[in-house]
């Protein structure tokens, strides 16, 4: 940032946490020039992208959890967990296929806190409010999450 600000001084740099849903509308309304976004959304396939980094998902816990001491979850280990998630307005992407998935298994997965926030979402889940699907990164930002 500093470098960038310093070999360009005429640009103003705003940085601003949204959805990947909401960087394309804006994107589209020319309220932001650039995005970083997890899975490019439908409404941005005519704009240029670049992968940059592709995440595996896992499963966050209470390090006190009985199920974090395994090395390995299935999904139908977690049919009565309580579960920290995204809004389906912020994450469809990811909203519908996890809750596809768990109703193929044969359970509804059990929602107790909306969160569009990944960091709120481990604070949550690191106080014992329910378990979490999160990206892998997330997980080295929260020292009590375990996964």
């Amino acid at each position: 940032m500093r470098h960038f600000s310093a070999s360009s001084p005429d640009v103003r740099l705003e940085l601003v946490l949204t959805t990947s849903i909401a960087a394309g509308d804006q994107l589209h309304n020319r309220k932001l020039d650039a995005a970083f976004v997890y899975k490019l959304p439908s409404n941005l396939r005519e704009f240029g992208s670049h992968t940059i980094r592709v995440e595996r998902f896992v499963l966050a816990l209470p390090r006190a959890h009985p199920l974090a001491k395994r090395k390995r979850v299935m999904l139908r280990d977690l049919r009565e967990e309580p579960f920290v998630w995204y809004p389906r307005s912020a994450a469809n992407f990811v909203y519908d296929p996890v809750l596809s998935a768990c109703y193929t298994a044969g359970f509804p997965l059990k929602i107790v806190h909306e969160v569009n926030s990944p960091t709120t979402m481990l604070s949550l889940v690191a106080g014992g409010s329910g378990s979490l699907s999160s990206s892998s990164p997330q997980r080295e930002r929260s020292p009590t999450a375990s996964s």
